[in-house]
């Protein structure tokens, strides 16, 4: 049975319909977006998003780093590709943040 955190899904849910609704993302952006948020939910272990701090981002970019892919070390080039995907994830990750901020302000979270 797959280990879930009911808030990070409500969350999500709404994050991902205002990024297709009012912010005019396509679904293929929507897609990417949430698969980086897998990753990041991976890492943290289902930590609810509230709890994201700054530590958190340096502590993700170096596990990201450290990785494996089938249980080798990672070449160069999939070592450049986590450190830059690393960075996209953390900024939608942000940008999730600011929208949970705002909707908080609007009282629609």
């Amino acid at each position: 049975m797959l280990k879930v955190n009911l808030k990070n899904e409500i969350v999500k849910r709404k994050f991902f319909k205002w990024l297709k609704e009012a912010n005019g993302c396509c679904n293929s952006t929507v897609n990417s977006i949430e698969k980086a948020i897998l990753i990041y939910e991976d890492f943290t272990g289902l930590a609810n998003f509230a709890t994201f701090i700054s530590g958190k981002a340096v502590a993700f970019k170096k596990w990201l780093q450290k990785r494996k892919v089938k249980s080798k070390p990672l070449s160069l080039t999939t070592y450049c590709t986590y450190v830059k995907d690393g960075k996209r994830i953390l900024l939608e990750i942000q940008d999730m943040n600011e929208w949970i901020d705002r909707s908080k302000t609007l009282s629609i979270y």
